[in-house]
């Protein structure tokens, strides 16, 4: 498919693309959604596209029961296209070379919200006064050693010992087999407000959430599974194939699951405020056990495994759930009690909803978590109401 190797100027020059943005049908929905389920690294490309034909088109509210026009639909797509154009000629005539992967980065914000069937765009002109300003995440973690020692990772500083080794926003192991009685547990804490990134001695990459805790060994042994504890929290996991390893499985356990793999990508969410660990599967396959349940993965797929041991299965769009890992919010048909569950752990604040019948309202889209919390609600206050106190938001 040709689209798996577009840049974001090559989607905005893309003429199925556009007419999917101006006036998307069942068929183009269909087809963009198949796109992204198999090619989910895309989605930030794509998100920072439609924000970028926004600029451009003026996109103002798309609603399901009053769809556009022809003639809107042809006058935005002619909007986008001559902007397009200009910003190439704008380029040319600068003779600056940015590199046009920089010019996405600045652009990557989709605001798309969807509440009650209503599809919403919208700007946010007024991003607040500096006292209502509230920072997003950054790379920030606790580092505990084996003997209970703890170091303090964050950006602008390194950190260097003898099997690992930090730049403030990563850390990894070196490449070591140790005995079995000589294996040293190390654990890396993600506070409120924090992401990282995590490279164990087997080469497997783990990307952590905020509000993540997460165990594993200095370095695995040979002949034995390759384990690691996912304490609580949200990790998404790119497995070394066991191939390279003598065969040996990779697991990860939770409080009430286990999850076996030979070499796999999968997102594991395991908050104690959720009703079970939720897993899924990005590519390969994988194996969820909850007691004496057990259920096999194929790609797609999602598995829940609630805390009396039951196992649900289910098919998902799996970049909705790994959103996260680009640099998005990825909500699908979530309570509003569970998006401000995500917001309050990413931008480390206390969210309270007044009236429980908003906690009710679903919502579906991606949101550049980049932004500012008051600029995330101020998408919504279409629905809600709300007031930020320095730390505290009141959902109204």
């Amino acid at each position: 498919m040709k689209y798996k190797n577009y840049s974001g100027d090559d989607f905005l020059k893309d003429d199925d693309f556009l007419m999917w943005i101006c006036a998307p049908d069942p068929e183009s929905d269909a087809f963009w959604k198949a796109f992204l389920l198999q090619h989910p690294e895309k989605s930030g490309t794509i998100a920072a596209a439609r924000k970028k034909a926004e600029e451009y088109g003026r996109l103002a509210i798309y609603d399901e029961r009053q769809k556009y026009s022809r003639a809107t639909s042809e006058a935005v797509y002619s909007a986008i296209v001559q902007g397009v154009e200009q910003a190439d000629r704008t380029r040319k005539i600068s003779g600056k070379t940015f590199p046009f992967s920089r010019l996405w980065a600045v652009a990557a914000s989709m605001v798309v919200l969807l509440s009650a069937g209503w599809y919403f765009y919208r700007y946010v002109q007024d991003a607040g006064s500096p006292e209502d300003r509230i920072e997003a995440g950054s790379s920030k973690a606790v580092l505990t050693l084996s003997d209970g020692s703890e170091v303090l990772l964050q950006q602008g500083t390194d950190y260097i010992s003898g099997r690992a080794s930090s730049d403030g926003t990563s850390v990894i192991y070196r490449h070591a087999v140790a005995p079995e009685k000589e294996m040293a547990y190390n654990e890396l804490t993600i506070p409120r407000g924090g992401e990282f990134f995590l490279l164990l001695s087997d080469s497997t990459k783990v990307w952590l959430n905020s509000e993540t805790r997460i165990r594993y060994p200095e370095s695995f042994t040979d002949g034995k599974p390759r384990e690691v504890a996912l304490l609580y929290g949200e990790a998404y996991f790119e497995v070394s194939p066991a191939a390279k390893h003598g065969g040996n499985s990779f697991k990860v356990r939770t409080k009430n699951q286990e999850i076996e793999v030979l070499g796999t990508q999968f997102n594991i969410t395991a908050y104690p405020e959720d009703h079970g660990v939720t897993s899924t599967l990005i590519e390969g396959e994988v194996a969820v056990t909850a007691g004496n349940v057990r259920k096999e993965l194929q790609p797609g797929q999602q598995a829940v495994a609630a805390k009396n041991n039951t196992i649900t299965v289910k098919e998902v769009e799996v970049f909705t759930y790994t959103a996260w890992k680009e640099g998005y919010f990825g909500f699908r048909s979530k309570p509003l009690a569970e998006v401000m569950n995500t917001l309050s752990r990413w931008y480390d604040v206390n969210i309270i909803i007044e009236n429980p019948e908003l906690e009710k309202i679903r919502f579906n889209g991606m949101l550049d978590r980049k932004q500012s919390i008051k600029e995330i609600l101020s998408m919504i206050d279409h629905d809600i109401r709300f007031d930020i106190r320095e730390r505290n938001i009141t959902i109204y």
